[in-house]
């Protein structure tokens, strides 16, 4: 019989040699929605779905390639390691990680906050001893939560906005509050759960190539631009803020936030605010309401921790609602619910 040591390193390696299982579904979804796309709509229809939604992808696309050369020269590993130092508490460890995730998120890009965040998390997580499974699980949430900053830090906000977000330096100022609160309602729940004692990772590893990176990216491109070509008129959530978020909130969950984000349609200002919230905040309700949250499970996995899928769930149910309330609320202060 093997040794500790030799059996995790066996485990590790079979980990690392297994194939990219969500790049791959993406693509292969991807080829099999442009398929049908060409055969329900037609051609002309497809190429013009795609030329409305190449430059959001392209935009997000600049950011997570600086995001991936932020991780690959160590910037923000060693300005997460300030922000929760390994000589903090268990508890401010744990809060503090979130922190750094939730900030992350909002400045750069929900994947570039996973990516880049995780593998320090579940460090941390070995060092003081913390639930590495809680811990994946606080960072994905917190990282979908902060998404809301700006429009380019969760691609479901370039697509249901459109084109006039990506420069609109509007959107910051009226986010911003809305922003806060959701982090603070947010930290303030999943911060104590994060600080968990239980069973911490054994190994952390991060494979993230930029062929691995534009090859999600284009799946998903082809894949968005497909639906809504398939949807021309798009799916509607009323005139309300919550009608929308409520709506958007469960397609995500449902079918995944990029899918809905391609599929939606607003008419007003208050939905479209809504359809913001609901696509950043609604996939917290199911692991598979985004791929952002399957690649933290993943990492987690290596780690040779769980991500339970029914705490996962039942801790989105308590918090998206609080979630969605923090966002109407900063909303409503700044006025960017009117008109």
């Amino acid at each position: 019989m093997g040794s500790p040591c030799a059996e995790h390193r066996r485990k590790h390696d079979e980990t690392v040699s297994r194939p990219d299982r969500v790049g791959i579904a993406i693509r292969l979804v991807a080829m099999g929605a442009l398929l049908v796309a060409l055969a329900v709509r037609g051609l002309p229809p497809v190429v013009g779905s795609l030329n409305e939604t190449w430059e959001a992808f392209a935009l997000v696309g600049a950011v997570i390639v600086a995001g991936w050369a932020g991780v690959r020269s160590g910037v923000f590993d060693r300005l997460g390691r300030r922000v929760a130092p390994s000589a903090a508490s268990r508890v401010l460890a744990g809060v503090a990680i979130l922190l750094w995730v939730f900030v992350l998120s909002g400045l750069t890009n929900l994947d570039v906050a996973v990516v880049a965040a995780t593998p320090l998390a579940l460090v941390i997580a070995a060092e003081r001893g913390l639930d590495g499974g809680l811990v994946a699980l606080g960072v994905a949430q917190v990282a979908h939560a902060g998404s809301i900053l700006l429009p380019t830090a969760n691609l479901t906000t370039l697509l249901v906005l459109g084109p006039a977000a990506r420069s609109d330096v509007s959107y910051l100022r009226q986010a911003w509050l809305a922003w806060l609160l959701v982090g603070v309602v947010t930290l303030a729940v999943l911060g104590p759960l994060a600080s968990r004692r239980g069973r911490s990772p054994t190994t952390v590893r991060t494979d993230w190539s930029l062929t691995r990176i534009g090859l999600d990216l284009a799946g998903m491109f082809v894949l968005a631009s497909s639906l809504r070509a398939l949807v021309p008129n798009g799916i509607g959530f009323g005139t309300g803020y919550w009608s929308a978020a409520v709506g958007t909130s469960t397609l995500a969950a449902a079918v995944n936030n990029l899918p809905a984000a391609a599929a939606v349609h607003v008419t007003s200002r208050a939905a479209a605010w809504g359809a913001v919230a609901g696509l950043a905040m609604g996939p917290n309700l199911l692991l598979t309401g985004s791929v952002a949250s399957v690649i933290v499970r993943r990492m987690a996995r290596e780690g040779d921790v769980q991500m339970n899928l029914r705490t996962f769930t039942l801790v989105g149910f308590g918090l998206v609602p609080a979630q969605l309330a923090a966002a109407f609320v900063g909303l409503r202060v700044v006025g960017a619910l009117r008109g």
